[in-house]
């Protein structure tokens, strides 16, 4: 009985503890709700993959940063740090672009008619992808979305890559151990190969 006393306590603590996945669909499995591909209009053409866990891009060449990007909603507390970390891999030349930042809702197709400016909040770093998956780990502080008609998001932006892409394993949660200072970009605290 103490036994599974003890055992029970055990389990409610590691629950109580347990960081909660903010991200509505980290593995992509509801692609069309949670995740939306924006492309400029010379990227018409292309389209994602999803497999398995996994997104896919074949990017025949490059252009802007945000004229090809991957969005996903994320509305955080401000003033809170958080985790965001993936896998990723790409066969090609290029960099992408890792953001938190306020857009306006692409999902319920929502134009940006007031010209209002997107702002960084908290989250903007580069990677390089190499051919072998890498996770990258960051943290940020989540800072006050300036535009009321804007949502927060996730957004990784891809139009400086060419090549193959790929991202599989997202997830983004608080953390209470966030190493400080993060400044206003955050910070990649890690970016390690993976099998």
């Amino acid at each position: 009985m103490i036994f599974r006393s003890l055992l029970l306590i055990f389990f409610l603590s590691a629950t109580a503890f347990a960081q909660k996945e903010i991200l509505e669909d980290p593995t992509f499995k509801k692609k069309d709700k949670y995740w939306y591909l924006r492309k400029g209009q010379e990227y018409n053409k292309l389209k994602a993959e999803y497999k398995k866990g996994t997104f896919l891009l074949d990017i025949s060449h490059t252009s802007e940063a945000h004229y090809l990007a991957l969005l996903t909603p994320a509305p955080l507390k401000t003033g809170k740090h958080y985790q965001l970390s993936f896998e990723f891999k790409g066969d090609g030349q290029g960099t992408i672009k890792v953001n938190y930042r306020n857009h306006n809702n692409v999902f319920k197709r929502k134009k940006n008619s007031n010209n209002n400016k997107y702002s960084s909040l908290g989250l903007m770093q580069n990677l390089t992808p190499s051919k072998e998956w890498q996770k990258a780990t960051m943290y940020f502080t989540a800072l006050e979305n300036p535009v009321s008609d804007f949502d927060e998001y996730i957004i990784l932006m891809f139009g400086e890559f060419e090549g193959e892409i790929s991202l599989r394993n997202t997830s983004l949660k608080e953390a209470k151990d966030a190493p400080l200072p993060l400044g206003k970009f955050g910070k990649t605290a890690s970016v390690e190969k993976v099998d």
